[in-house]
C-alpha cells in the first residue's frame, strides 16, 4: 500500500486541479485511475498483465485512432473518447503485477539456487528501473500540474493576466490548429505510447 500512496496522491492532486478548472471529464478520468490504483494496492483488484501485442498490431490499432484524433474537433466527444479508450486499452499491458510468492523447496539443487538468484537479480533490476521511471514521470506530472494550476489562478485576475499566463493546451494551439502540426502531434503522441508499452513489457526480462 505505502509505495502506491505517492502516485495515488499525485493523481488525486491532478483530479482536484481539473475540478478547479471546471474540467469534469478530465477529473473523472484521473479519479478513476486513482481509485483503481487504490484498489490494486489494497489487494482488491486481481491484476494479470497481458503479453504485449506485436508491433504491427499496435500500429494497425494506432492508425484509426490517429485518424479519429486528426479529423475530429480537438475538444470534442470523439477525441475525448479516443484518448480515454486508448489509455484503458493500454492499461492491461502496462499495469504492474504483484510479484508471486516464492514456492518453498526442501532441498533445492545448485542449478535451482543459481537460477533463483538470477531471477531475483533480474527482478531487482526491473524494480529499480520501474522506480526510476515512476519518479521521473511523477516529477513531470507534478510540474505540469502546478504550472497549469498557477496559470489558471493567475489568469483569473484579469483579461490581461489570462493572456500573459495561458494554459499548456493554449500554448500548443498554434501548432495543432494546422493540419501538418496536428498530424505530427498525434503521431508523436501515439508513437511515444507504443514505445512506453513495449519498453514496459521488456522490463521484466531485463
Amino acid at each position: 500500500m505505502l509505495p502506491a500512496l505517492p502516485w495515488i496522491g499525485i493523481l488525486l492532486a491532478i483530479c482536484i486541479v481539473q475540478l478547479i478548472r471546471a474540467q469534469a471529464f478530465d477529473a473523472l478520468l484521473f479519479g478513476i485511475v486513482a481509485l483503481a490504483l487504490l484498489a490494486d494496492a489494497s489487494g482488491l483488484l486481481p491484476v494479470t498483465r497481458l503479453a504485449s501485442p506485436p508491433l504491427a498490431v499496435m500500429v494497425l490499432v494506432a492508425v484509426p485512432v490517429g485518424i479519429a484524433l486528426v479529423v475530429s474537433p480537438r475538444h470534442g466527444v470523439v477525441a475525448g473518447l479516443a484518448v480515454a479508450l486508448t489509455g484503458l486499452a493500454c492499461a492491461p499491458f502496462a499495469w504492474t503485477e504483484r510479484p508471486p510468492r516464492p514456492l518453498a523447496s526442501a532441498s533445492p539443487s545448485r542449478s535451482a539456487r543459481q537460477r533463483e538468484a538470477q531471477e531475483e537479480e533480474a527482478e531487482r533490476r526491473r524494480r529499480v528501473l520501474l522506480v526510476r521511471s515512476a519518479v521521473a514521470w511523477a516529477v513531470v506530472a507534478v510540474a505540469l500540474c502546478v504550472l497549469e494550476l498557477v496559470s489558471f489562478l493567475v489568469g483569473r485576475l484579469s483579461p490581461q493576466s489570462s493572456h500573459d499566463h495561458p494554459a499548456i493546451s493554449e500554448l500548443l494551439d498554434p501548432v495543432v490548429e494546422s493540419w501538418p502540426g496536428r498530424v505530427l502531434f498525434v503521431a508523436a503522441w501515439l508513437g511515444l505510447g507504443i514505445v512506453l508499452v513495449r519498453a514496459g513489457r521488456r522490463a521484466p526480462d531485463a
